[in-house]
């Protein structure tokens, strides 16, 4: 998808974001020093289009403001339809990311078009997943909102992200989930209890490595790290040399499920699933969205393979497909049932979600085997 603006030329539009422009989209390009605020926010609120040019200082106040006031771009939950508060709570959290969305930015060989004393992004376009393109010779639209996620990504890149369970930090390469909110990783550090030095732990689905990393500071003789995705084995082999941990920690990759892990029995598993039902969009959406399930699913039917006799699943599972109707937590209690697993601890975590736009239940479930 292109399109041309007289003030900037023909611009590509990556296939995330094409949902943004209907037939009926207004588009404008708009001096951000000139324009106040106020009005800004009012066209987005009318579901225009709106590229800001000019100084970068005027950008970023401009996008301070609309987040300080996005209660104004998305309907009242009232309006909304769904069957419980949950629903419209989160029908009105995508449309307002979406209103946001729609403030945009003009990119070209890594550089914003027509923006002066913005910050170095260099390196910019490989933190985007385009491949209907070429990035680099094509200049393109993206929201502001994703530049300055990019901008923060790619900080925590250069200076890495300090986690208090291990009490050092990792570095975070593009498309891979950050433990931006720790509290996943501290519900797994107050009740990972490692009580053996020969014991063995597979970290499913690794990310970072950050949930196996808790493991090995607490004395596991040997933790595995696996993931599908290329970009997050090759961070979590970063991060082993970043905190020094290669005599007890081997990441193997890129493998679906316990593809590397054949005839390998563990006494602890740790799998952090993407727990909300849906179809994901883009590579960060892996770590998130599971449609239907599916990869839960998968997951329960093989794991008791690779459990020792007394060994322990350490599962994390958010309430968000729960509460929405979606009926995410009984599915799962069916899946453990049906694969000889129970649940025999849980503890629990409330915090905001982003996807919800209220609050959410992240728990950590201690599986065993059934018993008779």
């Amino acid at each position: 998808m292109k399109i041309s603006i007289p003030e900037l030329g023909v611009l590509a539009v990556p296939d995330e974001f094409k949902q943004l422009f209907t037939k009926e989209s207004e588009l404008s390009v708009r001096h951000a020093e000139k324009s106040p605020p106020s009005e800004v926010l009012n066209a987005l609120a009318q579901s225009q289009i709106v590229v800001l040019i000019g100084k970068f200082a005027y950008l970023d106040g401009i996008m301070r403001f609309v987040h300080r006031h996005d209660n104004i771009i998305a309907p009242n939950p009232t309006e909304l339809s769904g069957s419980n508060r949950h629903q419209r709570s989160r029908a009105r959290e995508e449309q307002k990311r979406n209103a946001i969305a729609r403030l945009m930015v003009a990119v070209k060989n890594d550089k914003l078009i027509g923006v002066i004393e913005c910050p170095d992004c260099n390196g910019l376009t490989d933190w985007l997943n385009i491949t209907e393109f070429n990035p680099h010779r094509e200049p393109f639209l993206i929201p502001l909102r994703r530049f300055f996620r990019i901008l923060t990504d790619m900080k925590r890149q250069r200076e890495g992200i300090f986690i208090r369970a291990i009490g050092d930090s990792i570095t975070v390469l593009p498309h891979v989930y950050a433990p931006h909110d720790q509290s996943v990783v501290d519900l797994l550090a107050e009740h990972l209890i490692i009580d053996s030095e020969a014991t063995r732990v597979l970290d499913m689905g690794a990310g970072t490595g950050i949930l196996g990393f808790v493991a090995a500071k607490r004395g596991a003789a040997k933790v595995i790290l696996t993931d599908r995705s290329p970009n997050a084995v090759e961070n979590a082999r970063l991060n082993v040399q970043r905190l020094g941990l290669q005599d007890t920690t081997e990441v193997r990759g890129p493998a679906d499920l316990f593809d590397n892990v054949e005839g390998e029995v563990f006494d602890i598993i740790i799998f952090n699933p993407p727990w909300i039902l849906g179809e994901p969009k883009t590579l960060y959406d892996e770590a998130i969205y599971d449609k239907e399930q599916q990869t839960i699913t998968r997951f329960l039917s093989q794991v008791n393979d690779y459990l020792s006799p007394p060994g322990r699943l350490l599962l994390i599972y958010s309430d968000i497909s729960h509460s929405t109707g979606e009926g995410s937590l009984d599915k799962l209690n069916e899946l453990l049932q049906q694969n000889g697993l129970e649940i025999v601890s849980q503890w629990q975590k409330n915090r905001r979600s982003r996807i919800l736009g209220s609050r959410e239940r992240v728990y950590l479930f201690e599986i065993h085997r059934a018993t008779e």
